[in-house]
C-alpha cells in the first residue's frame, strides 16, 4: 500500500512520529506541509495521512490552509494523527468536518501525547518523563499502523467532550484571531550570534535577519520553533520565558525542519 504522510512539525514531535509511522507502514513518502503549500498539487496514493500538533484545542493555521488546498481522489483511505501536550478537545472532529467540505472522508483519527513546547505557559518537562512519553508513543505508532494497514474505519479521537467543546470553539476562535501578530511578543537578547536557525525553521518564512538579528513579520504560526531551536536561548517571549527550559525532540535536527 502506497502511503503519503503530510506532516507539520515545529519542534520535531510530529516529524518523529511521522518517521516512525513511515517505518511501520513501509512504502511511505513523507511530505512537509509547509513545503507542499508552496505549490499544492493533486495527491495520489492508496492512503493519505495528515499529521500535526494541536494548537489551542484546534488545528494550526497552516494545517487549515492545507486542508482547503487538498485534492484527493474519492475513496482514498484518509487518516490523521495529532500530537498534543495536554488535550486535543474536538480537534480531530473539526478536521473531519473541514475535510468533508472538500468531499474527503476522514476514515480514522488518532492522538499521541508528546512533551509540550508551549513556553508561554511552561518550560520543558524532565528528561525522564520525556523518555517515558517517547517509549509509549513508539508502541502507539505500531498499533496505529496496524489499523491503517487494514484501512479500518474508526471515529476520530477526542477527550473531555463537555469541557473541550467550549475550549475547541471559544478559545480556539480567540487564538485564531490573534495568532498572526502574536510574534510582537518575541524579542532577542544580545547573546544572539546571528546564526539564522530561527529564520530557517520558521514554517511560514515569518523571520528575516536585520543586522544579524531576527525580525518578525507578523504572519506568525505561533509554533514556538524559533524560540525552542535557538542554540543560545537568545529569543524570548515577553519576559516569562527567561528562566524556562527549552524543548525540541532529541532525535530531530533543525535542518530536518528547514522550510
Amino acid at each position: 500500500m502506497k502511503t503519503k504522510l503530510f506532516y507539520f512539525s515545529s519542534t520535531g514531535n510530529t516529524l518523529r512520529i511521522a518517521q516512525l509511522m513511515a517505518k511501520s507502514l513501509g512504502d511511505t513518502e513523507l511530505v512537509s506541509i509547509p513545503s507542499f503549500m508552496k505549490k499544492p498539487v493533486p495527491v495520489s496514493a492508496d492512503a493519505v495521512g495528515i499529521l500535526f500538533p494541536v494548537y489551542a484545542w484546534g488545528l494550526p493555521m497552516i494545517v487549515n490552509e492545507f486542508v482547503r488546498s487538498l485534492s484527493i481522489p474519492q475513496g482514498t483511505y484518509t487518516f490523521a494523527v495529532t500530537t498534543y501536550g495536554g488535550s486535543i478537545g474536538r480537534t480531530l472532529i473539526n478536521l473531519k468536518k473541514a475535510l468533508a467540505e472538500k468531499n474527503i472522508h476522514l476514515s480514522s483519527g488518532f492522538k499521541i501525547q508528546m512533551p509540550g513546547n508551549y513556553i508561554p505557559l511552561y518550560g520543558a518537562i524532565a528528561v525522564e518523563k520525556q523518555q517515558k512519553m517517547f517509549e509509549k508513543a513508539q508502541v502507539q505508532v505500531k498499533e496505529i499502523a496496524q489499523h491503517i494497514k487494514s484501512k479500518q474505519e474508526l471515529s476520530p479521537a477526542s477527550d473531555m467532550p463537555l469541557i473541550n467543546r467550549l475550549f475547541s470553539s471559544l478559545i480556539y476562535k480567540g487564538f485564531s484571531r490573534k495568532i498572526k501578530t502574536s510574534d510582537k511578543d518575541f524579542w532577542v537578547q544580545d547573546t544572539c550570534t546571528g546564526c539564522g536557525i530561527c529564520a530557517k525553521v520558521c514554517p511560514v518564512n515569518n523571520i528575516v535577519l536585520k543586522d544579524k538579528k531576527p525580525s518578525w513579520l507578523h504572519h506568525c504560526e505561533h509554533c514556538m520553533g524559533c524560540i525552542q531551536w535557538c542554540p543560545e536561548q537568545a529569543i524570548q517571549f515577553k519576559k516569562i520565558s527567561l528562566n524556562r527550559k527549552r524543548y525540541h525532540h532529541p532525535d530531530i535536527k533543525p535542518q530536518e525542519l528547514f522550510a
